[in-house]
């Protein structure tokens, strides 16, 4: 049997501590601060100014290094399309190191496949 790959399989964190989505600590020390938004509207627009809001908490944090994270869905082919719209919007995300996940999922309306997503930028 295969077993799954993942990036962090598990990881030591406190939610919401220090107005953070999430912390990793190592050693009793803050690692990585990480903060969480959703795009769920089809442009993006509504979400934006939440997501530079929490890069420019991300860029003022006492850590090692810190990770925006985005969640998301849309049509089958149209992911790596709504990143650059993203980087577009965010110039902070267009320049930095980034890893996207997507899978294939089914969805109760039109169009009836897609694809969910996250994505993680390294904003330092």
């Amino acid at each position: 049997m295969r077993g799954c790959v993942s990036l962090l399989s598990r990881w030591d964190t406190i939610p919401e501590k220090w107005g953070q989505d999430a912390m990793i600590f190592i050693n009793g020390e803050v690692s990585t601060v990480i903060e969480m938004k959703c795009w769920l509207t089809e442009s993006g627009r509504t979400e934006v100014p939440g997501i530079r809001d929490d890069i420019g908490k991300l860029q003022s944090a006492k850590s090692k290094s810190a990770i925006m994270m985005i969640f998301s869905g849309n049509p089958d082919g149209q992911t790596k399309k709504n990143i650059e719209i993203l980087g577009d919007n965010v110039p902070e995300l267009k320049t930095a190191a980034k890893r996207v996940y997507s899978f294939p999922t089914i969805q109760l309306f039109e169009p009836d496949h897609a694809n969910f997503w996250v994505c993680g930028w390294q904003i330092r």
